[in-house]
């Protein structure tokens, strides 16, 4: 079985409501729904998505200050400013391999920044780093800290060539039309520039077990899904190269894992004793291997 596609038991073939941010067809297979939002398969090109793509507007709304302070109905952050310490130890491995792989140690554009935390460890290491943030709530947070961040969510307003680096780490899955800022990105990296992305992989083991109960499967925070194979479909059609892949490894606060479990599975007879767990002063940091997220830089072709 292809590593983008699901098995045929599942499928329940139907006319998409929302077009393949891919390929633009409207055929797709219902896999099944999660929150309530249908999750289709590409019949064109295997790419799946969420059946709902919501306007700006609302994807302004969502990311407000409680994504980033543990409203648990936005499924994000239990305490994002809090976090700060382990947050940055995660960047640090992707910061040394963008930073070897880059042509030179410029100018590096962060898209969907949050509060600046990956710009502030690339500026120490000599990067000029600006920020492109669509939550209004983040980007004035990191401008308070006295960074350059912009309020978006396109590269648009960046002039042509202007970054030797864009990274989006945790976030083309969150993009409406990931392949629309993917061209953008192009036309803001100088040639031989460097896009770094993470982002999860419905065709690892782990997410193929997991279903539908995957933390990938996230809608409306989460609105596409990749495979190894798709990614590099829509990498290849903005015309990116996926130059190296690897399984992500971050670091997380306990509190951070319990808000997630609570948030995403809602585990009731443990419900209780996981919400007294982020009411104690204990919160370790704890190093994780995900196999089912995938690290990507790639080179324009």
């Amino acid at each position: 079985m292809d590593a983008g596609t699901w098995s045929p038991r599942t499928r329940e073939t139907a006319d998409a409501r929302a077009p393949c941010p891919g390929c633009s067809s409207r055929t797709g297979r219902l896999r099944f729904r999660r929150f309530g939002y249908r999750i289709v398969e590409c019949c064109a090109c295997g790419l799946v998505y969420c059946d709902h793509m919501p306007p700006t507007r609302a994807l302004v709304e969502l990311y407000s200050d409680g994504y980033f302070t543990g409203r648990p109905d936005l499924r994000g952050y239990h305490d994002y400013r809090a976090d700060e310490g382990v947050i940055k130890a995660s960047f640090l491995d992707k910061l040394d391999r963008l930073t070897g792989a880059a042509p030179r140690v410029g100018r590096l554009l962060d898209i969907g920044c949050a509060l600046g935390y990956f710009m502030e460890i690339a500026a120490g290491r000599g990067w000029d780093a600006y920020g492109l943030e669509i939550s209004g709530f983040a980007a004035g947070m990191a401008r308070r800290r006295g960074l350059r961040v912009v309020q978006g969510c396109s590269p648009a307003v960046f002039r042509p060539g202007t970054f030797d680096a864009v990274t989006m780490w945790d976030v083309i899955e969150h993009l409406p039309d990931p392949l629309a800022s993917l061209r953008e990105i192009h036309r803001v990296l100088r040639p031989d520039g460097v896009l770094g992305l993470c982002t999860g992989r419905i065709d690892a083991p782990l997410a193929r077990v997991l279903g539908r109960w995957s933390r990938i499967f996230n809608p409306p925070q989460h609105l596409v899904f990749f495979s190894r194979r798709t990614l590099a479909q829509v990498l290849a059609a903005a015309g990116f190269r996926m130059w190296q892949v690897w399984a992500d490894r971050k670091i997380v606060s306990l509190r951070y894992l319990v808000h997630l479990c609570l948030s995403l599975y809602g585990p009731r007879p443990l419900a209780a004793a996981l919400r007294a767990v982020l009411r104690t002063p204990i919160n370790p940091a704890i190093p994780l291997w995900i196999p089912d997220n995938m690290v990507v830089l790639a080179t324009k072709t």
